[in-house]
This record gives C-alpha cells, sequence and structure tokens, in this order.
C-alpha cells in the first residue's frame, strides 16, 4: 500500500510540474505575435518564467532580458511606424538610416529571443529527461526554426 500511494504521488507531482506551465494554442500565440508587431514575445516569456524556473535544473531565466526584449520590440515598431506615416516628410536619406537601426535592433531582439528560446529548451530537458526521467525530445531544429511556437507547442504536450 505504501509503495503504491508513493508511486501515486510521484505521478502528481510529475503532472502538475509539467501542467503550471501556461498553456496557449499555437494558433493564437501566432496570432497575438502578429498583432502586437512581436511585442508579446517578452511578455509570453514573462508569464512562464517562475514555472520554468521552478523546474529542476541548473539553468534559470532571468527577467531583465526579457524587459529589453519588450521595449526593443516596443521601440522598433515605433520606429516603424513613424517611418510610415511621416515617410513624405523625411529626406530618403535618413527614411534609409531608421529603416536600417530598425533591422540592427531587429536582428538583436531576435538574437536575444532565440538564447532565451535555447536556454528554455534545455531547462525543460534537464527537468524532464534528467529529473523525472521522460525521455521526451525536444528539437534544436524546431527550436531553431520556430522558437516560441515550437516550445508551446511542446508545453501543451506535456
Amino acid at each position: 500500500m505504501d509503495l503504491k500511494s508513493e508511486s501515486n504521488t510521484e505521478s502528481s507531482t510529475v503532472a502538475t510540474s509539467s501542467n503550471s506551465v501556461e498553456k496557449m494554442s499555437v494558433l493564437a500565440l501566432i496570432l497575438v505575435m502578429f498583432l502586437t508587431g512581436g511585442i508579446y514575445t517578452g511578455f509570453w516569456f514573462v508569464k512562464r518564467i517562475g514555472s520554468i524556473n521552478a523546474m529542476k535544473s541548473v539553468f534559470k531565466l532571468r527577467e531583465g532580458i526579457f524587459a529589453f526584449i519588450i521595449a526593443g520590440f516596443a521601440v522598433n515598431v515605433s520606429l516603424l511606424l513613424y517611418v510610415i506615416f511621416q515617410d513624405a516628410a523625411l529626406t530618403e536619406e535618413l527614411r534609409q538610416t531608421l529603416l536600417r537601426a530598425s533591422d540592427v535592433l531587429a536582428l538583436v531582439l531576435q538574437v536575444s529571443v532565440l538564447i532565451q528560446c535555447f536556454k528554455m529548451r534545455r531547462i525543460f530537458m534537464d527537468h524532464f529527461n534528467e529529473n523525472l526521467k521522460k525521455e521526451i525530445k525536444f528539437s534544436w531544429p524546431a527550436t531553431f526554426f520556430f522558437g516560441i511556437f515550437y516550445l508551446q507547442y511542446k508545453i501543451n504536450r506535456l
């Protein structure tokens, strides 16, 4: 009887730990990302950081980078809207400079998000595969190409 109750307790802990990460439809995530111009990326991480950092892993997500990501995407969207709506008032040289600055900022933001996606992937692998012995596959190429969309897909399947 004791062995059975320990086994039940362990499986409910596993279920609780995987269910505590917020689930969201991947299609809804794509829609929200599109409508916010990518600003939601940082919020997506922030909403899940507590449950992710509660997992058993030596790696942890830090909140500061997500403030940079949110602010960076907000600045980038504002910059692009300024260029779009002030196009007639801008010289071609200034317009090109602003667009190049936007491209550089977008690149820095995407690299930052990609690094955080791989850090989250490592946390999942440590927690589910090494600690809980579940042997769940987390694809490197899918993480690289699809980022948070792939991670949300995996969260939904846990």
